[in-house]
């Protein structure tokens, strides 16, 4: 089922749906503030999608577009994904025991550098490989056969983490103007719309989150920032408006679909099992070429073309641009191992993000290093949807460990560490 014959049944059963997204809503919100508190951490959004999610595939199921085997399955994997997290997602933050001793006398040499890197190599990836909200393939490809513009990209989210925490830092210890801030934060906006990224905006606020817990220790709700979230919804809609050529106001809907469409993976897989026509030769490439490839420690032809682009072809013959859903655990664990094999392999998932995210899941009174584990948390959260997009975060992790080792040696940071953290 492609994106037109789903909204086609949609738009004749629109009721349905938002009964089940209802209920379904309600009891997810119970449990994603058992996990997360504050509507800025990215954890809430990324289960928020999970619930429309779901929403879908009970829908689906509704409307007997669904077979029992596949619903089971999906079911039963969900299921037992979030009882693990449940169980051993780590609830309190804990404490780094590494510290930068010299942090303060360091910070502006370092937000120099990261600004600087940051600016200049989205305006030359902009000049070699066109603006992505105007280009007329995917913007999944600006960075496909991009060389070492494509290395860039991979630690490039780490110096943006870095320039934001600096930023609010200076604001909010009053060194820094309103002026200075709409100055400094306008390159990061402007390339937020010129992206095509739909939630880029969400990086600012992830940031801003992470900057008052990461660094500060403060969890902060959303009652006390509703101007925030109006200008990050302003933007967003800015972002549709320019991509649909339309005003403010025709966005609105373009955008409730977006919200539809995380649950696109599901209607393009499920429906007359189009899942069992995915090909899948190398499970265990396909999860780790994110990792291993990028290592040159595997060839990327060894792996499977994403499961989410196969599935995009096999719903729209004769389609071949490079794009399609996220292939999230529910689907691709069902396609790599099968049944009894999917379920084993979802349990292991659920375990190592929570192992990981609880290693990260620290803050530290050093600005640059609070900045790191906060982006190296934000990274680990991919492993809630895709393991072999978590893979590839996994490298931008390390890629990125080596930008902050260097950059600190550059400005001459001193790292000690400490047992009690």
């Amino acid at each position: 089922m492609n994106n037109y014959e789903f909204f086609l049944v949609f738009s004749d059963n629109i009721s349905q749906y938002f009964n089940i997204a209802a209920i379904v809503l309600t009891i997810g919100v119970i449990f994603i503030n058992k996990l997360a508190t504050s509507w800025f951490n990215p954890v809430k959004y990324i289960l928020f999608q999970f619930c429309v999610g779901i929403s879908v595939v009970l829908y689906l199921y509704k409307l007997n577009l669904v077979s029992n085997y596949a619903f089971s399955y999906v079911m039963l994997c969900i299921l037992l994904f979030f009882c693990v997290l449940y169980i051993f997602y780590p609830e309190r933050i804990g404490k780094a025991k590494i510290q930068i001793t010299n942090d303060r006398q360091c910070q502006s040499a370092f937000f120099i550098i990261c600004y600087s890197i940051y600016i200049l190599s989205t305006l030359l990836t902009y000049a070699l490989r066109g603006i992505p909200i105007f280009n007329d393939d995917s913007r999944l490809v600006t960075f496909t056969g991009a060389g070492g513009l494509g290395i860039i990209s991979r630690f490039s989210p780490f110096l943006l983490c870095y320039s934001l925490f600096y930023i609010y830092h200076r604001f909010f210890s009053k060194r820094l103007s309103k002026l200075g801030l709409m100055l400094l934060m306008a390159p990061f906006v402007i390339f937020g719309v010129l992206s095509g990224s739909r939630s880029s905006f969400l990086t600012y606020i992830f940031a801003f989150w992470g900057y008052k817990l990461f660094y500060k220790g403060e969890e902060i709700q959303l009652s006390h920032y509703k101007r925030l979230l109006i200008i990050a919804l302003t933007v967003t809609l800015f972002t549709f408006a320019i991509e649909k050529a339309t005003n403010l106001s025709g966005a609105w809907l373009p955008m409730l679909t977006r919200v539809l469409a995380c649950g696109d993976l599901y209607w393009m897989s499920l429906p007359n099992d189009v899942w069992k026509d995915v090909t899948a030769n190398s499970p265990w490439s396909d999860v780790t070429v994110g990792l291993l490839a990028p290592l040159r420690l595997m060839s990327e032809s060894n792996a499977d073309m994403p499961i989410g682009f196969q599935l995009v072809r096999l719903v729209n013959k004769g389609f071949e641009d490079i794009t399609g859903p996220v292939e999230l655990f529910p689907i691709s664990t069902l396609i790599y191992f099968g049944y009894f094999g999917g379920l084993i392999f979802t349990l292991f998932q659920a375990l190592f993000v929570c192992k990981l995210v609880a290693s990260t899941f620290k803050r530290s009174n050093s600005l640059i290093f609070s900045s790191f584990l906060f982006f190296c948390f934000w990274r680990s959260l991919y492993f809630l949807g895709s393991f072999r997009d978590g893979m590839g975060n996994l490298f931008s992790i390390l890629l990125s460990t080596i930008v902050l080792v260097f950059f600190s040696v550059l400005v001459g940071c001193k790292f000690v560490y400490r047992k009690r953290g």
